[in-house]
């Protein structure tokens, strides 16, 4: 895709960097010079103490090098996304085999054939090519946004997950604004905001969260019955039973209600989302409800329950591994 960085913010991100290299290189010229001025060591402790410092200069200025250059990337993503949902459908689309300015059917039994050979990147960018002809779609928009999510989870942390998790989220902007009475959009921008954060700071990771639990009880009143929107809300409530010490204490001064949810509430919600449907990221948050509440054989079981469901775009034995390395401890 064609995407012009935006060199303003680059000079900013670049500077941003710099100004951390230079602070950690006087660090450690600082520490330097007081080792030999001390005069400490002689002979060769003294040879062994300098070529260690050395290398540890050399190999701390490449690791600060390199952290500034992921900024600079990572601003550059948020600063292609700051224009708002307005520019949505201006970005340049390569054209899709099988995919024209047909009726809306079509499409969407496009988009589902390539889910189903999950083929994630080219289902994004197909339903992204088929906004472009029904801009007013929400059956496309809410597809879209389950992409985005799609793909998001079959890609390594970093600017490429950033970047489709933010294009997600704000189709899902749009769609709330141009559709406040249909649930996918509040759903979607819920899933979406949540996933992005893991890209913030903390204190707007936690003030965020009032906001993602909003769209989710936005969507649970147009729909109860959804699961993904149960499961939503299960998730709200464990991250909010299980939030550390500094995570508290950052909600206590930065919102003025206080985020409320319990272990017991949310396996009550993943429970609910599993009698209507089961996948893998809902039995395996309902088992570590059950595993942080010490019932561990009610726990094994919704874990061997989620080993029968890794069938999404998560990779199978990454996330298969994690689930047996619970069932292990929880035998113990």
């Amino acid at each position: 895709m064609g995407r012009r960085r935006p060199e303003v913010h680059n000079i900013v991100a670049f500077a941003d960097g710099l100004a951390r290299l230079t602070t950690a290189l006087v660090a450690l010229v600082t520490v330097w010079g007081a080792y030999v001025a001390l005069g400490i060591a002689e002979g060769w402790w003294a040879t062994a103490g300098d070529a260690a410092l050395a290398a540890a200069c050399a190999v701390f200025a490449t690791c600060i090098g390199r952290y500034a250059l992921t900024r600079r990337k990572r601003a550059d993503v948020q600063e292609q996304h700051a224009a708002g949902v307005t520019k949505l459908w201006t970005f340049e689309v390569p054209p899709v085999p099988g995919v024209e300015a047909g009726d809306e059917l079509k499409h969407v039994l496009h988009a589902g054939q390539l889910r189903a050979a999950k083929k994630w990147g080219e289902c994004r960018e197909a339903l992204q090519q088929s906004l472009v002809h029904h801009p007013r779609s929400v059956k496309l928009a809410a597809l879209y946004c389950r992409a985005c999510s799609d793909e998001a989870s079959a890609l390594h942390r970093g600017v490429a997950q950033e970047d489709v998790l933010r294009r997600g989220a704000h189709v899902a902007e749009l769609l709330v604004s141009r559709h406040p009475a249909v649930a996918d959009g509040y759903r979607w921008r819920a899933v979406l905001r949540s996933r992005v954060l893991y890209y913030e700071p903390l204190k707007q990771q936690v003030t965020a969260a009032a906001k993602i639990k909003a769209d989710t009880c936005k969507a649970l009143e147009l729909e109860p019955e959804e699961p993904l929107s149960l499961h939503l809300m299960g998730a709200f409530c464990h991250r909010v039973a299980t939030m550390s010490w500094m995570e508290k204490q950052v909600a206590r001064t930065a919102l003025s209600t206080p985020l409320e949810g319990t272990l017991e509430e949310a396996f009550e919600y993943l429970r609910k989302a599993d009698a209507r449907e089961g996948f893998m990221e809902n039995s395996l948050l309902a088992g570590d409800c059950l595993r942080a509440l010490g019932q561990r054989t009610d726990a094994v079981q919704w874990y061997r329950m989620a080993l029968t469901q890794l069938d999404g775009p998560k990779p199978a034995d990454k996330w298969g591994a994690k689930i047996r390395a619970r069932i292990e401890e929880c035998e113990r």
